[in-house]
């Protein structure tokens, strides 16, 4: 499960049908500032599709991708929380299969672990309307409303949202991700972290795009208040 390199991160990515997206996912992963620093971790939730034809030869090329299946959809936290105990970095972050890294802006979110106390960074994030999108194409012109980080901040908004590192040992203090809730658990694990007294940090350099995917569980019209309920039950617990 871990080996001996030392990487500066461990970045996962769970999926279940996600073969449309992943060969410009893959793309992406190569072209990273910090590649060869960042272990991939794939986490195959049983997907009927063939993403594995795209990974598995990355995999025999380079060290630092992995890939693992499992033999059912745990769901998506429960995969996440799984994925965390594959990373072997002290420094790790989650990164969706259908958004798209700005190729330094992993280099400065890690770096800003790596030299200050920081124990979650995020940085701005763009949103894409068109799926598989590189960073490079995208006109820029709607960001997506990562804040500056405060409680009440955190509390309004989910802003570390789809592409945050933070530190590991975060997990042993605080918990995993609540896998009760279908959108909201990552949202919930920052503000548990907060209250705990970790550091959060928004950098104000762009690190990607975030795909407003029409079936994603959040952004679907048919499941969007289904999700909004949710989230204001989950922050409902942390008014004060």
């Amino acid at each position: 499960m871990v080996d001996s390199t030392d990487y500066k991160c461990s970045l996962f990515c769970s999926f279940y049908k996600g073969e449309q997206f992943i060969e410009g996912y893959m793309e992406n992963v190569l072209e990273q500032s910090i590649f060869k620093d960042i272990e991939f971790i794939f986490l195959d939730c049983n997907s009927p599709e063939d993403e594995k034809s795209y990974i598995l030869p990355l995999v025999d090329k380079y060290k630092n991708i992995k890939y693992f299946k499992l033999d059912k959809d745990p769901g998506l936290y429960a995969a996440w929380n799984h994925a965390v105990g594959l990373c072997s970095a002290d420094i790790i972050g989650n990164w969706n299969i259908d958004d798209r890294k700005n190729s330094d802006g992993l280099e400065q979110l890690v770096n800003t672990l790596y030299k200050t106390n920081v124990d979650i960074a995020y940085g701005l994030t763009y949103i894409s309307r068109k799926s598989n999108e590189k960073y490079i194409d995208n006109n820029l012109l709607e960001p997506y409303p990562c804040l500056p980080h405060s409680f009440q901040n955190l509390l309004r908004n989910n802003s570390p949202h789809c592409m945050p590192v933070w530190k590991k040992e975060l997990h042993d203090k605080y918990g995993f991700f609540d896998t009760s809730y279908k959108t909201a658990s990552d949202g919930d694990f920052w503000l548990r972290c907060s209250l705990g007294g970790a550091t959060i940090k928004r950098i104000d350099t762009p690190v990607g795009l975030y795909f407003w995917n029409p079936k994603g569980r959040s952004s679907n019209p048919e499941t969007l208040q289904e999700m909004l309920q949710e989230v204001n039950i989950m922050r409902s617990k942390y008014r004060i």
